[in-house]
């Protein structure tokens, strides 16, 4: 039974403890201790403490004191009298030492404290104490302190507030709960807490050094703490020398989460990049008063990592940051676009103006100077990938002066290098870079406005609606530039620009691009020359350009299916496109155009050494002088086209030619010529409309064509069927083994009123016959009324294709020609059958509509030609309307449309 009386001894003098205790405690005045504290408090801080309640004891299992209203006067220069404030001073203390009348606390409790930090605009912190009076009498404080130890040191429900006069910054927080073990004045203390600051929850727990170092500037007082806030956890390890005024210490810091919106949330700020996970290291000191220095600074995801050193001065009129980074691999495209980045998707960009203002607005720059130097490696922006830059920042005042010395990146699978400058400190911000560019492919990025697709005409660009957004204050309209170009090899939709030297001029809102030098290059075929555009808003872009080429192909240019006259099926079938065209491009831009070519090769047609000069302004296109030649032949004439908005346009042509030789031209083009010969040619035009089919059928004016001696081959016209061809046999006595008839002169006169072309002079002359016509062709309804007298000139025979010879009687017939323009017959007589045209007359088109005419006709000026004859009868009656004509009469349509 030993066992029981080891029980019974121990319960013995644990009670004889509690009595004991409570006897020393009941028996004992606290309160005497009061004036001996308050004067110790003096001593060692040089500060007032104010113990407005008794020490009372609190009877229990554990012993504990307490005291009410504790506070500890401010410095005097402070805003408010006391630096901290307590509600209830606990102190639990172990019952045992008590007993030999020794005091080891238990357990330290703070209920309520309530802690004030400031600094004063000269830097004075309310923290620095007066110590004068410990070291005039070292080591004599007026109460010999006795030894203490705390188990636990605890804060509840805390409020902290902390105000810096210098940078104009307050803050406050709660200490929700806080846990301190302090084995001894000399002995590191452990924490374990909870603190609410700027409505976030902090947690903490590490350990910091001794109290009895606190007071003691010159000490190392070590920190290692970790914590968590908001998803982001961070470690903080180092030390502090002077911890009264938070000076002189050395802390690495150490923070990472899952993502850079956990940092946004902790820290407050907006335009961190999405990029998960983010870790943030550095080293934290004060090299001097109001002076802050980042070092070993490293922001790193994955492979994305930003690393620098940074100094901060607080005590200047304005903060001050000198700072140096290097970027790499970093990704900024969702900083700088409107929407998150997927796999393969392009992403839209964010406004320049929107970037500006949400982390360089006046706002922000009138509160900071700052001097930075910026290298990157391998950054990524929405479109360009950064190779490598170098460069530097200043902002003084409000300003913001970067410089950009060099750069290297990759756009549109090119090469980007150059330099430039950003200011931005007045009312306009400037930009000025100096830039050149090799091997670029701006294909994907501009619109192909000659797409056929059934989507094209919604995505046909408008130049002016483009430019307007370009300098609109949404992109570049809020800031002034100077940009100067250079670029090698830079496709674009169908060509390449071979070289540009080009400089831009943007100043509110008015933009001026000149290209010195341009050359476009498309297959082998170069255009060179120069060219500047104006635009301001509100206005029409203006464009001159002056261009030379030596040879250049059009046709692969072109979109397919250019011609205006093609066939359709179905009932209705017609030559002239009823399809709507738009001519709004002539309100949407001004123009001036010099052009001069060696050669241009079109669908229709090869013109040699032509030379033009047009004039668009306020939807008036004028082409005034055209000038060419073709082979030996020359041509010229002019253009006019005004837009009528809905109803279409107004178009004007006048157009001579002499000796163009058909055949040749035809041969450049690759075409195998129907004609060999050489063809003159007059045309004077007017009509209004918004389709082919409009235009054609308010046609006036007139048409000529003449052709002298050549040859008509049947093989190459392709138009015709069987019946047809044998008649164009009998009708021009083609000769027996030849696929061709050789014509003497050719002539074709229209006169044109109101879409309704009639001609008294068709005349054509070969070896065998000579034939004569007239009609008329209606263009609104393309009906067609033509009458053809042929007259032989001796009897022939056409082996293998009719098998029997005509007489001349019987080639003396007049021939009609009817129908429509898409599907003719031909009347050998005038109680004969019908012989169909097999293809659409259309499709033989070679100069528009009377490509028919012009294809039959020349001039000749020589020898007896009924040709001749014709055109000398024309003249006559020409001179004699003239004569009857009045002179105040206004030609239909020669001024009212211009």
């Amino acid at each position: 039974m030993r066992w029981k009386w080891v029980l019974v001894i121990a319960v013995t003098l644990f009670l004889g403890a509690v009595i004991a205790g409570t006897i020393v405690l009941a028996t004992y005045d606290f309160n005497r201790f009061k004036p001996e504290v308050i004067a110790a408090v003096k001593w060692m801080t040089g500060r007032e403490l104010v113990l407005t309640g008794d020490i009372r004891p609190k009877f229990s299992l554990k012993p504990t004191l307490y005291v009410e209203g504790v506070a500890l006067r401010n410095a005097d220069w402070g805003t408010r009298p006391d630096m901290l404030t307590v509600k209830r001073f606990e102190i639990r203390l172990a019952l045992a030492p008590l007993v030999f009348m020794q005091l080891r606390v238990k357990r330290l409790v703070l209920v309520e404290p309530d802690l004030f930090i400031e600094i004063d605009p000269s830097g004075r912190s309310n923290l620095e104490f007066d110590t004068r009076s410990t070291s005039e009498t070292p080591g004599v404080p007026p109460l010999a302190m006795p030894r203490i130890t705390f188990d636990s040191v605890i804060v509840q429900n805390g409020v902290f507030r902390y105000t810096d006069a210098p940078a104009r910054e307050s803050y406050s927080g709660r200490i929700e709960q806080l846990r301190a073990a302090i084995p001894g004045l000399d002995s590191p203390v452990s924490l374990d807490g909870r603190v609410k600051f700027q409505h976030r929850i902090i947690s903490l727990k590490g350990a910091v050094g001794a109290l009895s170092t606190l007071v003691d500037d010159k000490a190392a007082w070590p920190v290692n703490l970790s914590g968590k806030t908001g998803g982001v956890t961070f470690t903080v390890k180092g030390h502090i020398r002077d911890v009264a005024a938070f000076h002189d210490y050395r802390l690495n810091i150490h923070a990472k989460g899952k993502s850079a919106a956990e940092f946004e949330r902790v820290l407050g700020i907006r335009g961190i990049p999405r990029i998960r996970p983010l870790a943030v290291t550095f080293w934290l000191s004060d090299p001097g008063p109001g002076r802050l220095r980042f070092d070993n600074l490293l922001v790193q995801s994955g492979k994305q990592q930003m690393s620098g050193a940074m100094e901060l001065h607080t005590r200047r009129k304005r903060p001050y940051v000198a700072a140096n980074f290097v970027a790499r691999n970093v990704d900024l495209r969702t900083v700088l676009s409107s929407e998150p980045v997927k796999s393969g998707k392009q992403v839209d960009k964010k406004p320049l103006r929107m970037i500006l203002a949400e982390s360089l607005s006046p706002g922000v720059l009138g509160k900071i100077d700052a001097d930075m130097a910026i290298e990157a490696r391998k950054l990524r922006l929405p479109g360009i990938e950064v190779d490598s830059g170098k460069g530097v920042a200043r902002i003084d005042n409000g300003r913001l002066k970067a410089t950009v010395e060099t750069l290297r990146m990759r756009y549109a699978k090119g090469v980007v290098s150059g330099s430039f400058t950003f200011d931005y400190g007045g009312k306009r911000p400037r930009l000025s870079a100096v830039l050149s560019a090799k091997n670029m492919d701006l294909r994907p990025l501009i619109e192909d406005t000659g797409s056929t697709s059934k989507n094209a005409a919604n995505r046909t660009m408008s130049l002016q609606r483009g430019l307007t957004e370009f300098i609109s204050p949404d992109h570049l309209g809020f800031l002034d530039a100077d940009i100067t170009l250079d670029a090698q090899r830079v496709l674009i939709p169908k060509v390449s620009i071979e070289n540009i030297s080009l400089s831009a001029h943007l100043k509110r809102k008015r933009l001026k691009a000149i290209a010195k030098t341009l050359q476009i290059r498309h297959r082998k075929d170069v255009v060179s020359g120069s060219m500047t555009l104006t635009f301001a808003s509100g206005r029409r872009p203006h464009l001159v350009a002056k261009l030379s080429s030596g040879r250049f192909d059009m046709r692969p240019l072109l979109p397919k299916g250019a011609a205006p006259f093609s066939r359709t099926g179905g009932a209705s079938t017609k030559v002239f496109s009823k399809k709507p065209m738009s001519f709004a491009l002539l309100r949407e831009i001004e123009a001036e155009l010099d052009l001069n070519a060696d050669r241009l090769l079109l669908y229709r047609f090869a013109f040699d050494n032509i030379q033009l000069k047009a004039s668009l302004k306020k939807g008036r296109l004028h082409v005034k002088p055209v000038n060419f030649r073709i082979g030996r032949g020359t041509g010229g004439g002019s253009l006019f086209i005004r837009d009528k908005g809905k109803k279409g346009a107004y178009i004007e042509l006048n157009l001579r030619s002499r000796r163009i030789n058909v055949g040749s031209m035809l041969a450049k083009l690759g075409v195998e010529s129907p004609i060999d010969g050489q063809v003159d040619s007059e045309f004077h035009l007017k009509a209004s409309g918004r389709s082919i089919a409009g235009l054609m059928g308010s046609l006036n004016g007139s048409a000529l064509l003449v052709m002298g001696k050549g040859k008509l081959y049947y093989k190459n016209l392709g138009l015709f069927g069987g019946e047809l061809m044998s008649a164009l046999f009998r009708w021009m006595n083609a000769a027996k083994k030849k696929n061709y008839t050789e014509v003497n002169c050719g002539l074709c006169e229209f006169h044109i009123h109101n879409g309704m072309a009639g001609s008294d002079w068709i005349v054509v002359d070969n070896p065998q016959t000579t034939i004569a016509g007239r009609g008329k062709v209606n263009l609104k309804t393309e009906e067609i009324d033509f009458v053809f007298d042929p007259s032989p000139k001796h009897g022939i025979g056409i082996k293998g294709v009719a098998k029997f010879s005509f007489s001349l009687g019987e080639l003396a017939n007049p021939m009609k020609l009817g129908g429509t323009l898409a599907e003719p017959y031909l009347t050998m007589n005038p109680g004969g059958t019908a012989i169909t045209i097999g293809k659409a007359v259309g499709g033989f088109f070679i100069a528009g509509p009377f490509g028919l005419a012009a294809a039959l006709t020349d001039f000749s000026s020589t020898g007896d030609n009924p040709c001749l004859s014709a055109m000398q009868a024309m003249k006559k009656k020409a001179a004699k309307a003239a004569r009857k004509k009045s002179p105040k009469r206004k030609t239909h349509g020669s001024t009212t449309d211009r």
